[in-house]
């Protein structure tokens, strides 16, 4: 350890995947001055809102002292549970009987670098296990798809730096909606976002997306070319079908992305049911 250099410690912390996050000690607070990617996702906040923040205030931390060579306190140093683990806390509103299988993929490819949410790929493939479910059950799957509404006017005005923490803010928010154990979300391309959930009733899962949109514009994320509010917002589709032989469980998120398209042209509505003509390629 005595050779590794400060450029590997660093890398070494910042892709770690538990939260942590480093003040400095002071006489009077301990404010912010470093947080890893993990941590950021699990707060919803990038490291410059964070930095400055009193580190006693930041709730559900491990903190341990670290000490000069002379045994005083210069830092306190944070450690907080994998987003992952963290947001699976129970919800009343949608469940999911989803159950999870060993997958194929190794464990690297299984989580998106950028959110902390599920790979892509992975998301796939947990789509093909419950669609094969829910044929042989007679159950409708259900998909949720979210989207960063002008994602890109935001990337031209702060940079595409601050587009990824943006993104990385909305996942957490997103993220920290699903509550269950095994609910999946994941980040399917871009600012595009998607959940799958077990909900016989529609309208309620209506009602939940639009309440997961509005936790997003609650954020008050600044978006200057935003209109009307210039905050960043969100909108949501909701796709439910009962599998049949004929179809491939992947034309849900294709469908998906039809009805936010159609939600995006029409400027009213955060949230969309995939209607038939959603469906008419398929």
């Amino acid at each position: 350890m005595e050779n590794w250099s400060a450029e590997f410690l660093r890398q070494l912390l910042a892709q770690s995947p538990g939260g942590i996050v480093v003040g400095e000690s002071r006489e009077n607070d301990c404010p912010v001055v470093y947080a890893n990617a993990a941590f950021e996702r699990q707060a919803g906040q990038s490291l410059e809102q964070l930095r400055g923040t009193d580190l006693n205030s930041l709730s559900g931390l491990q903190v341990e002292p670290l000490r000069d060579a002379e045994g005083r306190v210069t830092h306190l140093i944070g450690f907080r549970q994998d987003a992952a683990e963290r947001n699976k806390l129970g919800d009343t509103t949608i469940t999911t009987t989803i159950s999870l299988p060993v997958s194929g993929l190794p464990r690297w490819m299984r989580e998106d670098r950028l959110s902390g949410l599920c790979s892509r790929a992975y998301f796939e493939e947990l789509l093909r296990h419950d669609w094969d479910l829910a044929l042989r059950e007679g159950r409708a799957v259900t998909l949720l798809m979210f989207d960063i509404d002008a994602l890109g006017a935001y990337n031209d005005t702060f940079g595409r730096a601050a587009g990824d923490a943006c993104i990385r803010r909305v996942a957490g928010v997103v993220s920290a909606s699903f509550r269950r154990r095994s609910d999946v979300v994941a980040r399917w391309d871009g600012g595009t976002l998607c959940a799958l959930v077990f909900s016989p009733d529609v309208a309620a899962t209506i009602i939940f997306a639009e309440s997961v949109v509005q936790r997003v514009l609650e954020q008050h994320i600044h978006h200057p070319r935003a209109a009307p509010s210039r905050f960043v917002s969100a909108r949501a589709a909701v796709v439910s079908l009962n599998p049949d032989r004929g179809r491939e469980p992947l034309m849900l998120p294709q469908v998906g992305q039809r009805a936010l398209r159609r939600a995006r042209a029409e400027r009213n509505g955060r949230v969309v049911v995939a209607s038939e003509a959603d469906f008419s390629d398929h």
